[in-house]
């Protein structure tokens, strides 16, 4: 038989068993979000496919890359006339059958459920399978980091788990990345899984054939292909972890802040609120420019604005991919939404409330199904049978029944334009539709000269509409300077005229004690990246933590120049430290200049490194106990 043959089939049962596990988890990701959401309308929530895609890929990939070392199978094949090279191979190709029947079986699956047990089949557009399988495309990058990290050459255990992390947080971070408040583009997408794939996979041939020895230093290109991993996923958690301290340090210290309220005369104070013992109701008390109270209470004040400004709450940028916008709405008789990346409107009809769809059609604008753009907005209507569209400041219109079947354009009063629309409740406000909107809510379209509402058909918003609409607040806060630990805000008007202005200082004891606590963690984030924030980052920069973990907003804009040398003195030490370590470990001297340069551009991180991938040698000295010899005493 031929050799590679030989090597294909001896895993047919582990090839078949992870093939069909795979499928079916993967069968089970489709089915959670239903036929309709999955091949109807423009897929959008991907985070049960997303997550079980790299999930099953690193698991193919860590198993592949152990099992003949678990079984036993490597010291058999150790004796026979075949290239580590040629033995890797061989499981590369059995990977790629997997992921292959990954592909392609659990949409069929869920295609032939559908047609046998459900209704919805025929209405089903198959050319949704391309968003399906870029997002697939997670499971080739996911086996790829774990075939490195369980072939890198050690017998520690936690080494190849960082390894196989670090993987995983370099793919995610490069690739999430690429998914921003519209759309993720499909090519960066691919190309960086493809570069992801290719470096892993290259790292994963030099790490075969290398034996694991702790008398021996590791092969310099599996040294620093491994070693990088550790120290980029030690240092990419730690990192993580200290911008969720900050964060919340710093939400801490604005809780501390004194507010900023307006009296009814329309003056402007900064007050603390206070809760009265005896009534346990709440009243503001004036403080000064130094946040100290002066005892003056403003029992009518209100507090100027409710978000702080120049902040934003992040979720480190993990957005799980979206390669169609989907504003779905729901209504009694309907479902639709746009689809951004052909511009038209998938419609499902049903004859009743929440019944299963009997009719579903694609249509755009005109006869010639020209599309909308990538602002359109279906209006949700729930006393109104057809559907309605509100695109560049026109409104188009949909029939339930009869022709012709495509959006038409309604004419607004004297040439009117719209500007915004609103969902205005009028039924009990506690008391909300599944939907989030209540059973008497209504939709106000807010024109240049005038305010409309919809139903059957287009005519004025009455008096009671009008009064609940959102008007813009009189004053609003504005960041003048967002920096995290003394921002400067101002107070200013609907013409745009500054009416106030304050720096909030550290001034109290808590405020203090949150902000020292927020430098503090700054000192231990890796140097080099904070070299690189303080010399080249903007302003932009101060809106928090979370937003972008990974550059530090203390030091951006060439702020505190201090904190930047401090976190560098920082990363010299630990440098030093781990040069002293690594010597008592009696590492060689290449493994000790490597790990030195990690600590420097790291820090902390790249000696806690160092510490976790490098063992003491077993020719080592050890301490060895001195006891003293025995003393006989004679007669």
């Amino acid at each position: 038989m031929n050799p590679t043959h030989a090597l294909l089939s001896k895993d047919n049962l582990w090839t078949l068993a992870l093939t069909a596990i795979g499928a079916g988890a993967l069968l089970i990701a489709y089915s959670m979000r239903g036929f309709d959401s999955m091949w109807m309308f423009p897929p959008r929530h991907t985070d049960e496919l997303f997550a079980t895609s790299w999930i099953a890929g690193l698991v193919l990939g860590i198993f592949a890359g152990v099992r003949d070392e678990v079984t036993g199978t490597s010291e058999y094949l150790f004796h026979r006339p075949l290239s580590q090279a040629r033995i890797h191979a061989a499981r590369i190709v059995n990977c790629a059958i997997v992921l292959f029947a990954w592909f392609l079986v659990p949409p069929i699956a869920h295609w032939v459920i559908e047609f046998l047990f459900g209704d919805l089949a025929s209405f089903g557009m198959p050319s949704f399978v391309l968003d399906h399988w870029t997002i697939n495309a997670v499971m080739v990058s996911a086996c790829a980091v774990g075939l490195f990290a369980s072939t890198i050459p050690t017998r520690s255990i936690l080494v190849r788990v960082l390894a196989a992390g670090t993987g995983i947080l370099v793919m995610l971070s490069s690739s999430l990345l690429l998914s921003g408040d519209a759309v993720t583009a499909t090519g960066p997408w691919l190309l960086v899984h493809a570069a992801i794939t290719t470096v892993f996979l290259a790292g994963s041939f030099a790490n075969v054939g290398k034996l694991a020895d702790d008398d021996r230093p590791m092969a310099r290109l599996s040294r620093v292909a491994a070693g990088s991993i550790v120290a980029l996923t030690v240092s990419g958690s730690s990192v993580l972890g200290i911008a969720l301290l900050q964060e919340e340090h710093e939400f801490e210290r604005r809780q501390a802040h004194p507010r900023i309220v307006q009296t009814p005369a329309g003056t402007i104070h900064l007050c603390d609120q206070v809760r009265v013992p005896e009534t346990f109701e709440r009243e503001w008390l004036e403080v000064n420019e130094d946040h100290v109270r002066t005892g003056t209470k403003l029992p009518h004040a209100s507090r100027v604005g409710r978000v702080w400004p120049g902040h934003k709450y992040g979720d480190f940028g993990l957005n799980t991919p979206r390669f169609r916008l989907d504003r779905r709405r729901r209504a009694d008789n309907y479902q639709a939404a746009v689809d951004t990346d052909t511009g038209l409107v998938h419609v499902a009809w049903s004859a009743a409330r929440w019944s299963i769809p009997d009719r579903f059609e694609v249509v755009g604008r005109s006869q010639e199904n020209e599309r909308f753009s990538d602002d359109a907005r279906i209006l949700h209507t729930p006393d109104a049978p057809d559907l309605w569209i509100v695109d560049s400041g026109a409104l188009w219109r949909l029939r339930s029944h009869g022709a012709p079947r495509f959006f038409q354009p309604v004419a607004l009063p004297d040439g009117d334009r719209l500007r915004e629309h609103q969902t205005v409740h009028l039924g009990d406000r506690d008391i909300l539709h599944p939907l989030g909107f209540s059973d008497s809510s209504t939709v106000a379209l807010i024109g240049d000269k005038g305010v409309y509402v919809i139903g059957d058909e287009l005519r004025a918003a009455p008096k009671a509409i009008r009064s609940e609409l959102v008007q813009p607040p009189s004053l609003l806060l504005e960041a003048v300077d967002p920096d995290p630990i003394t921002p400067t805000i101002a107070v200013v008007d609907a013409d745009g005229e500054e009416r106030f202005r304050h720096t909030f200082e550290l001034q109290r004891f808590e405020e203090t004690a949150h902000g020292v606590l927020t430098l503090f963690w700054s000192l231990l984030r890796p140097p080099a990246v904070q070299a690189v924030t303080g010399s080249f980052g903007d302003r932009g920069l101060a809106t928090g933590f979370s937003s972008q973990p990974f550059l530090d907003p203390l030091v951006a804009d060439r702020r505190r120049a201090w904190l930047t040398f401090c976190c560098i003195a920082v990363g010299l030490l630990c440098a030093f430290g781990t040069h002293r370590m690594l010597c008592r470990r009696d590492v060689d001297a290449n493994a000790r200049r490597f790990w030195i340069a990690w600590s420097i551009v790291l820090g902390p991180a790249g000696l806690l490194s160092a510490a976790l991938f490098e063992r003491r040698r077993a020719h080592a000295d050890r301490p060895v106990l001195e006891i003293a010899p025995p003393l006989i005493r004679s007669a």
